[in-house]
């Protein structure tokens, strides 16, 4: 995320059977460091490079680089993907954290992680 930072980084993870194997940064073309909007070519480009591998999206990701640790109102607004999950990477004092979300039915719910191998 830091190299993006004080932007707001985002993009798409994929994988198969609930493990992430491929993460896939996009252009936000918004350049903001509170929200963000994927690159359109960049996103179909990246879901023919999913479903070349065969792999399932899985999760779309954004960094919040100066906070919360949570999902804003437009972020809740505009989750456009309810079969994948809501990655938000945000900095906790020097770190990084992340923390998923997901849809159910009209509600949010957090998702617990597994980091498997770093």
């Amino acid at each position: 995320m830091e190299h993006v930072a004080p932007e707001e980084a985002c993009g798409m993870a994929a994988g198969f059977d609930h493990e992430l194997t491929a993460v896939l940064p996009i252009t936000n073309t918004l350049h903001s460091h509170s929200r963000f909007r994927m690159d359109g070519a960049e996103q179909v480009a990246a879901m023919l490079d999913i479903e070349r591998r065969g792999q399932a999206l899985m999760a779309i990701f954004h960094s919040h680089p100066d906070g919360p640790p949570e999902l804003s109102a437009r972020d809740l607004e505009e989750m456009q993907y309810p079969d994948c999950s809501q990655l938000l990477w945000f900095r906790d004092k020097d770190h990084w954290r992340c923390r998923a979300f997901r849809l159910d039915g009209s509600n949010v719910k957090e998702v617990r992680l597994e980091v498997l191998n770093e």
